[in-house]
């Protein structure tokens, strides 16, 4: 651009006075650096106005992590139980050193009987046990088997000539001391019927104080089982044992026995005389212990009452 304008002074200088051409030029070209030079003035920009910075907190220290534990359940309380206080002990009882009981033998036995089988069962409710005909119309009975009822059933067992046979019999009389009882009824239809006697019968009964059998005497019960729903016929012999007791109404016998014989007859070696009459099982661990009977002069001294109505 200086080069233009220098070419533009120079071609106008050519004049007639060479001073005033050199003023002239000297002017032109001081104008024309003067504007070749001169600079736009800058357009002024605001001055930011400075923002306030918020004060920085103080830095703190870091803390030092802590292990969480894992809190654990807590178990739900269980009830304290009431305690209970025991009994005390009794005093241990020496036990007795058990004696051999003899093996029962079914039929036959040492004895031979004629006739028919005078045992019958006695049904009294939902229970039952065994009874014996002293006669046509009586039967003897342990007391137990009929307590609380005034009647029962009776079922003479069928045998290989006779079918089985029912009567209803009445409580006439019981002695609950003895445990015993007498039934009454209407006589079964069976002819051949060998009826149980009495001890000592043809001498007149027994004196105070006597027993039917003698301690080693054999002796053979008839029963019709203990199997609720089948009524049957069973002999089976052993020995009258030792009393229970002094001046005791029963014995024992090595007889085996379970729940259910209670009022089965003993015969002694006079035939069908009846030298006790089953009550019980001796108190025992096992279910099959030895029978225990009520002597059978013990039942001659009580009959008579029996016959009147005694129920005591």
């Amino acid at each position: 651009m200086i080069v233009f304008l220098l070419a533009a002074v120079l071609s106008s200088a050519c004049g007639p006075k060479e001073e005033s051409i050199q003023a002239t030029v000297d002017a032109k070209v001081g104008a024309a650096l003067a504007t070749a030079l001169a600079q736009p003035t800058a357009t002024p920009q605001p001055t930011p106005t400075p923002l306030a910075r918020p004060p920085q907190p103080t830095p703190q220290p870091t803390a030092t992590p802590q292990l969480i534990v894992t809190p654990q359940p807590t178990p739900t309380p269980q009830p304290t139980p009431t305690p209970i206080t025991l009994p005390s002990s009794p005093t241990p009882q020496p036990i007795p050193t058990p004696q051999p009981v003899a093996t029962p033998f079914l039929t036959p036995t040492p004895f031979s009987f004629s006739g028919g089988w005078p045992v019958v069962r006695v049904k009294s409710g939902s229970g039952f046990g065994q009874g014996v005909l002293i006669s046509d119309t009586e039967v003897l009975t342990a007391y137990h088997v009929v307590r609380g009822v005034s009647s029962v059933t009776l079922i003479l067992p069928a045998t290989v000539m006779d079918g089985e046979q029912q009567a209803n019999a009445s409580v006439k009389g019981y002695d609950s001391d003895l445990d015993i009882a007498l039934l009454t009824l209407t006589p079964f239809s069976r002819p051949d019927i060998e009826y149980a006697t009495l001890p000592f019968a043809a001498s007149g009964g027994c004196s105070p104080g006597a027993t039917a059998a003698n301690n080693g005497d054999l002796v053979v019960m008839e029963t019709t089982g203990d199997n609720f729903s089948s009524v049957n016929l069973f002999r089976v012999w052993g020995r009258r044992a030792i009393g229970i007791g002094i001046n005791s109404p029963n014995f024992k016998t090595d007889i085996p026995g379970t729940e259910g014989l209670s009022g089965s007859p003993l015969y002694g070696a006079e035939g069908r005389t009846l030298v006790g009459l089953v009550i019980q099982k001796d108190p025992g661990l096992s279910n099959i212990t030895p029978l225990i009977a009520v002597d059978g002069c013990r039942i001659i001294f009580r009959l008579a009452d029996l016959r009147a109505g005694a129920m005591e």
